[in-house]
């Protein structure tokens, strides 16, 4: 039998406060540019897509998302640290896209 001892890191103090400084959150909107060759040979100049559908969620809400809670956060709609309910009136991909963040902040989802 092989034992498997997993043991927490420990996060600096400046870390605690700032959820967005490990896991999932670092990775939203870090998505790559692809050159659409032949839409730019058509069109004569250079044409990107940004694929928004490698974000951690798999959703181009993943922007979104992030965004609400950091502004929730910072105007006070949130209480920072965790422990507050976000209502989201969908089940679509902002809830998907919402419910791993709003898990990550420590704020409590509830999608109608």
């Amino acid at each position: 039998a092989v034992a498997i001892a997993l043991r927490r890191r420990r996060r600096r103090k400046e870390e605690q406060d700032d959820w967005t400084a490990c896991g999932g959150a670092q990775l939203v909107g870090s998505t790559p540019l692809i050159k659409l060759q032949s839409l730019s040979k058509l069109c004569g100049c250079d044409v990107y897509a940004k694929c928004e559908h490698l974000n951690p969620n798999g959703t181009g809400k993943d922007r979104l998302a992030l965004a609400m809670i950091l502004n929730a956060e910072a105007d006070g709609s949130l209480p920072k640290g965790g422990g507050g309910y976000v209502v989201e009136g969908s089940s679509g991909s902002t809830t998907l896209a919402l419910a791993p963040l709003v898990a990550a902040a420590g704020h409590k989802l509830v999608a109608v």
